[in-house]
């Protein structure tokens, strides 16, 4: 089971999927300073049953961390600053449906998200939002009660890449 990176931004419990397998790529090892990171996903339901998922904006979707060799996240560019705290308005909201052994696939900018400015290792990891519960909380209009319904987040494999000069 993979580990959930530390989110900050979510107050709920959370806990990783056991329906949803998430994969992560990189083109290359080795990026340019000022170069896009390009870094692909892959979205497949590994359950028995139908999945939904939330389909906006893969940079609204996917939450990104990257970290350098000693574990410290490094600084977010102003988009990801944005993305992270919800502050960034997506028009497309649509809901797609994964049955057993289909997947989406996605890509981003991890440099449109994170300053990668100096040389060095990093490490980058993906979570999947947005996935619909498979048995929806009960309504409440009470936030104390929102705030106890744990939200699954498919976790993908961390990738190690190398900014030069």
């Amino acid at each position: 089971q993979p580990q959930l990176p530390r989110v900050t931004s979510d107050q709920n419990p959370v806990f990783a999927s056991s329906r949803l397998q998430l994969t992560a790529t990189l083109g290359s090892e080795t990026f340019t300073i000022g170069s896009p990171v390009l870094l692909n996903f892959h979205l497949r339901n590994i359950s028995s049953t139908r999945v939904r998922v939330a389909d906006h904006l893969a940079e609204y979707d996917y939450g990104l961390f990257v970290t350098d060799v000693s574990g410290v996240e490094q600084q977010r560019t102003d988009l990801g600053w944005k993305i992270f705290r919800r502050e960034y308005h997506v028009l497309k909201s649509e809901t797609v449906d994964l049955e057993p052994g289909e997947e989406i696939m996605g890509s981003i900018d991890v440099a449109k998200i994170y300053r990668l400015d100096r040389p060095g290792i990093y490490y980058v990891q993906a979570v999947r939002d947005a996935i619909i519960p498979a048995v929806p909380p009960p309504p409440s209009n009470r936030v104390d009660e929102a705030q106890k319904i744990a939200i699954e987040k498919a976790v993908s494999n961390r990738l190690k890449f190398t900014i030069v000069p």
